[in-house]
């Protein structure tokens, strides 16, 4: 492709590095400046982390040097004048104070920058093919589902362990539930721009997620709050019950002042065990709610400060609009309501202070104060679930903004609302390393239509299907494609690949294929929408029957109009293109021998598979043929 010296000045800009060949005027693209990136990123933060560690060491010293110095001064002056030696003792105790606040300043930008320089340094790796994230998503694994086992989408090195860069509970829901379940047309396209503006975006997405990674991701906190917002209470503290307890204070407060004049504690004493008696018979109450919220405040405030960057960051994007629309609560927004929730759930957690607790409680009613806080703040904030969702979206969203940043050759696919149309140029496996990744085009146009893919042991057909399958579900989901183009059809996604037997369930290898399979024909009977990829069909019988079953059911997937791509050993099902020429196509992964010595290329060829490799490897491993 010929481009303009201005096309390749953006291109630079873009974070390309670009090698032109004057003979044949072909552009060679290498994505080198993101390694360089977080490389620079690295550097960066372990600088501003050894310049804070420089500062920390001097901050003990300076609090001596201030005690000492104001202690000298302030008792050298009290012989003078005491009015002086208070204001210097006033004086330095505000300066041992500011002192005290840098300190804490300076640690809180310690551990942000070594926050900071791990998340970069852990792109790097991720870069060069390591997983560092401990969350594969192992969790959202189930053998029942279309796609997700043979697919490798959750679990150690999977696809969702590649992408994922989420801190909250339900951001890693929602992030996996995007991965199971294919979004709307429309959706798509609204996250495709939320994706796009967001991976222009890394210091506000680096923030975000050093920002939650205060909480734990295991803490079912949220939930548990989800779930107290939305249950009632039966028996709330109401308005009255607090203007009572308010008058109960003020009298007992003055009953005791009376009482240290004029030596009659009988009053006070009286008042007292009306406390008591309301303490006690409201008690239950308290508990159970402290119960409810105890332990969260921590939680609260990390939530309130990703609210707080959300709602004071400016939005192209219809979806990024409006999810920061739903962090709104009447007239206040969601993190200040967040602030007031973890400051009345860190006043209720005096509980666990006995002394103070006793004190407060019994003279000022403390606990059915908060009861009756959280009440109000309840009746108020209803829609908390709301907020969180959009917190999770935004860190699902970012995750795979991520990924685009990490991969900018990655295209963003466009739709064909027509059913079906599958187009790919350069299409690789997301999780192959781009040095040692081999991308290949793909073409499927209309319904009815089966892909026939032959080729010996080894050569890729396997990894091809899943190539095709993963990045039509990163399409599905709304993140770019392993891709230079691709154009597709939204499709349920159905796979048979990786079957194994169950002794828990008393199921054979092949009784689980037939199950599987019969899943797919139910679906293809009622002419919904799925894309297929099997992979060598039947393999738990012998040749004979897996041919004859096997062509059955290619014939029945083109009666019912299905769409799909088969591998398999069996050459002798591509004779079916003769019969079905309108709607069987014959590609294949072929192989190269040199001397006994196998080569693949793992390039897609059309036409079928002309030679096999199986008794080469069983020569070489003493087999006598």
């Amino acid at each position: 492709t010929i481009l303009s010296i201005r096309d390749i000045v953006k291109l630079i800009s873009n974070r390309y590095i670009c090698f032109l060949s004057n003979s044949n005027f072909q552009l060679i693209v290498f994505v080198m400046d993101v390694y360089n990136f977080y490389e620079q990123r690295v550097a960066q933060f372990l600088k501003q982390e050894t310049d804070c560690c420089k500062k920390e060491k001097k901050f003990p010293f300076y609090r001596l040097f201030t005690i000492a110095v104001g202690i000298t001064l302030c008792y050298l002056f009290f012989q003078i004048n005491i009015f002086i030696s208070v204001f210097i003792l006033l004086l330095f105790s505000i300066l041992f104070i500011l002192i005290v606040k840098k300190d804490n300043q300076n640690s809180a930008q310690k551990n942000k920058a070594q926050l900071l320089k791990k998340l970069n340094a852990n792109e790097l790796d991720y870069l060069n093919g390591k997983y560092n994230y401990d969350d594969e998503g192992s969790r959202y694994n189930n053998d029942s589902h279309p796609y997700s086992n043979d697919l490798d989408i959750f679990g150690n090195l999977s696809l969702y362990h590649y992408i994922n860069r989420t801190n909250l509970f339900i951001s890693s829901d929602i992030l996996a539930d995007w991965l199971r379940s294919p979004a709307d047309v429309q959706e798509i396209k609204n996250r495709n721009e939320a994706v796009l503006e967001l991976s222009k975006e890394i210091d506000w997405r680096q923030q975000i997620f050093i920002l939650g990674c205060s909480l734990e991701k295991s803490d079912k906190s949220v939930i548990n709050l989800i779930k107290w917002v939305k249950k009632t209470d039966n028996a709330p503290i109401q308005k009255k019950h607090i203007l009572i307890c308010s008058v109960l204070s003020v009298m007992t407060f003055c009953s005791i002042i009376f009482s240290s004049f004029f030596a009659t504690p009988y009053i006070p004493i009286l008042f007292l065990i009306i406390h008591f008696i309301i303490i006690q018979m409201s008690s239950h109450i308290a508990k159970y709610a402290h119960n409810d919220v105890t332990n969260h405040s921590n939680i609260l405030q990390a939530y309130a400060d990703i609210l707080n960057e959300i709602e004071t960051k400016s939005f192209l994007s219809i979806k990024l609009n409006k999810l920061k629309e739903q962090l709104k609560s009447k007239n206040s927004l969601a993190s200040d309501e967040i602030k007031k929730l973890s400051k009345i759930v860190s006043n209720f957690d005096l509980r666990c202070n006995v002394l103070v607790h006793f004190f407060i409680n019994t003279l000022f009613f403390w606990d059915i104060r908060q009861v009756y806080k959280l009440g109000k703040w309840k009746h108020k904030n209803i829609e908390i679930a709301h907020w969180f969702q959009s917190v999770g979206e935004i860190e699902a969203l970012s995750s795979f903004a991520n990924l685009h940043y990490n991969n900018p050759h990655w295209c963003f696919p466009k739709i064909h609302e027509n059913h079906f149309r599958l187009e790919a140029t350069n299409l690789g496996h997301p999780l192959i390393q781009s040095k040692i990744r081999v991308c290949n085009n793909l073409t499927i146009n209309g319904t009815g239509k089966i892909l026939l893919l032959s080729g010996s042991n080894m050569s890729g057909k396997s990894t091809f299907l899943r190539a095709v399958g993963v990045n039509q579900i990163l399409a599905m989901a709304g993140s770019c494609v392993c891709a230079t183009d691709f154009i597709f059809s939204p499709a349920q996604i159905f796979s048979s690949m990786r079957i194994s037997d169950s002794l828990k369930d008393n199921t054979s290898t092949f009784f689980a294929e037939l199950k599987k399979l019969e899943s797919i024909i139910k679906v293809v009977e009622r002419k919904e929408k799925v894309f297929l990829l099997l992979d060598e069909i039947l393999r738990g019988t012998n040749s004979i029957d897996r041919h004859i079953g096997s062509t059955a059911l290619i014939k029945q997937l083109i009666l019912n109009e299905a769409v799909g791509i088969v591998a398999t050993h069996d050459l002798e099902l591509a004779e079916m293109s003769h019969e079905f020429p309108n709607n069987i196509e014959n590609y294949n992964f072929n192989i190269k021998i040199n001397n006994d010595d196998l080569y693949f290329d793992y390039k897609l060829n059309n036409g079928v598979c002309t030679s096999l490799n199986a008794s080469i490897l069983m020569k070489k491993i003493g087999i006598k043929m």
